[in-house]
This record gives structure tokens, C-alpha cells and sequence, in this order.
């Protein structure tokens, strides 16, 4: 998507096939573009979803700043990876300095590291949500029975040994690209 009207009608889709929430990749919009679909995104969704934004580590700060006060003002629950994680005086100046806390920082290379995340999720009282990615077959990878949404629209904690997950080992093997001998 590169306009902001397409970000809001996938916040619609996604609003009407249930989800609560929406996490917004604004990929590579001027900061004017930003500030214009936060707005018309919220405007559009209404007070009642929960919503975030995340610019995997894209942002200078200024950019950060400003948009991260259209966030303020539109209510986002979260700004995910503002700028880069190393950045840590940014960091510090934004979360002083905005409203919206701070979501650092997510870099999560395959569905082992989320089905381990879903164990720390469960187990803490301040975690909201798991990122679900669509469409589905984004983060369905590596297990039998990948994570999924009940029919409640969550996912429920695993209850197998370990993890809670069985390994694909065909599909682990069909994908392997080299090993360490």
C-alpha cells in the first residue's frame, strides 16, 4: 500500500473479519502521509479498536516525534519499533516525551522464537496481543499445527510437551539450506 485510503480499507477488512485490534506497517509514507492515515484510519474504525503502529525501526527521530503525536492524539495503544532499537537516547527522548508507550523491539526471525513468545504472553498480565500476521500462511511455518485463532478469534495456550508444538519435520527438511557439521 503506498496511499493512505488503502490503510484503512485494510483496517476495515480486518476489522470485519472480527480482529479487535490492527497493527499498522506503514511502510515507506512521508510523514504527512503517516499522520493523514492515522487519523482517517481512527476516524474510520471508531474509539473501540485498539490500535498500533509499527514502522520496523524506519524512523529518524523527528519523524518518530511528529508522528508519534498524531498518535497521542488519535489514541494508538502502541508505536512498535519506532526507530532503531539501538537508538537509545531516541528512545528515551520519545518515551518522555509521547503519550503512546513504546513497543521495543520485536525481531523475531521464525515461529519457533513465536510459539516461545506465546509462553511469555500467557504468563505476564501486560501483553495484549500476538502479532497474528495476514494473510495466515505469513507466520504458518515449521509446525504441524501452527498457531491459530479459535473461533473466539484468540489463540489458546498450547498444552503439548515443550513448546506445545510438534516440529514439521518434512517441511524443516525440504527448507534446509545447509548444516553445521
Amino acid at each position: 500500500m503506498s496511499l493512505p485510503e488503502g490503510y484503512v480499507e485494510e483496517a476495515c477488512e480486518m476489522i470485519s473479519r472480527g480482529f479487535r485490534a490492527y497493527k499498522i506497517h506503514p511502510g515507506v509514507l512521508s510523514t504527512p502521509d503517516v499522520i493523514l492515515m492515522v487519523t482517517m484510519v481512527r476516524e474510520e474504525v471508531g474509539p473501540d479498536v485498539r490500535l498500533m503502529l509499527d514502522p520496523n525501526c524506519g524512523y529518524g527521530y523527528r519523524k518518530a516525534l511528529d508522528i508519534g503525536r498524531a498518535l497521542d492524539r488519535n489514541g494508538f495503544h502502541w508505536f512498535e519499533d519506532p526507530v532503531p532499537h539501538y537508538d537509545f537516547d531516541a528512545i528515551k527522548s520519545l518515551s518522555e516525551r509521547l503519550d503512546v508507550p513504546l513497543c521495543m523491539s520485536d525481531q523475531n526471525p521464525n515461529q519457533f522464537f513465536n510459539a516461545a513468545n506465546l509462553h511469555v504472553i500467557f504468563s505476564v498480565a501486560n501483553c495484549d496481543y500476538f502479532e497474528y500476521w495476514m494473510p495466515q500462511a505469513a507466520h504458518q511455518f515449521g509446525l504441524v499445527d501452527d498457531v491459530h485463532l479459535n473461533e473466539n478469534g484468540v489463540i489458546d495456550a498450547p498444552t503439548r510437551p515443550g513448546l506445545g508444538y510438534e516440529l514439521d519435520w518434512d517441511w524443516l527438511k525440504s527448507h534446509t539450506v545447509d548444516t553445521l557439521g
